[in-house]
């Protein structure tokens, strides 16, 4: 899996690089703005994890999260153009444990764990018609994780902490989607995003009081922070400078 990652990362790198040095002057831009839902999914690495003590079992899921930020985007040919920006990530996880010590006790809790990213992605257009284009991307990412955080369950049993694993990590990110282009109102994309981090985002430690102050203590595991996600990006119109050079 890490070998795959490291493959997948010196590519982008070698790709943007090579596409960068080809071209002699600045390419035509595009502003956009980024709005992106994080589903709850049981591929990619990110299925839910069950844990079992001697006392209690708990479940670890995702939620839906959500991603916002801005892209600019360059292109380079009619079919390559490189897209960088900067992204407020929020993942959201689900927490539900169950004993049966004594009697049967049951207990929810959720976290959300936030980074900033700074990304690089080569998308390369492929024509459907006049104004429907397929995209595909592939690029890399520096996140920045914004700190540790803990939470404790409704009912008090369930005690959780994560902890980040670094402050800054690497990503590499894949896409595919449509892209509905009008010079006079804007291009409107619509795609999936794969996320796939370098190394785990976070050690989470886990505890189940199921008997007052006596708790069953997990093991601490590290949270990998892959995820799927849908996308919509409208970037402003291209000739939105050109007009306001003529006026």
């Amino acid at each position: 899996m890490k070998l795959k990652f490291y493959l997948l990362f010196f590519a982008s790198i070698t790709c943007c690089y090579f596409i960068a040095q080809k071209s002699n002057s600045i390419g035509e831009k595009q502003i956009g703005f980024l709005v992106s839902g994080i589903i709850p999914t049981n591929y990619f690495g990110a299925a839910a994890l069950y844990l079992d003590e001697d006392h209690s079992s708990l479940e670890l899921s995702t939620k839906v999260g959500y991603q916002f930020g801005m892209v600019l985007k360059t292109r380079y040919s009619d079919k390559i153009s490189i897209e960088n920006g900067i992204t407020f990530c929020r993942r959201n996880y689900n927490i539900y444990g169950q004993s049966f010590y004594q009697g049967e006790t049951r207990d929810t809790s959720d976290f959300g764990y936030i980074n900033y990213r700074i990304p690089i992605k080569v998308i390369v257009d492929i024509q459907l018609s006049k104004q429907l284009f397929m995209n595909t991307g592939i690029g890399f990412g520096l996140d920045f994780y914004a700190s540790s955080v803990q939470s404790t369950g409704k009912n008090k049993y369930i005690n959780h902490l994560s902890i980040r694993n670094n402050w800054i990590n690497a990503c590499v990110t894949g896409d595919l989607g449509l892209e509905l282009r009008n010079q006079d109102i804007g291009d409107f994309y619509f795609g999936a995003t794969v996320n796939i981090p370098a190394f785990a985002i976070a050690e989470t430690r886990l505890k189940y009081y199921y008997d007052g102050s006596i708790a069953d203590e997990y093991n601490p595991f590290l949270l990998a922070g892959n995820f799927l996600g849908l996308k919509i990006i409208y970037f402003l119109p291209k000739n939105m400078e050109n007009k306001k050079v003529e006026n």
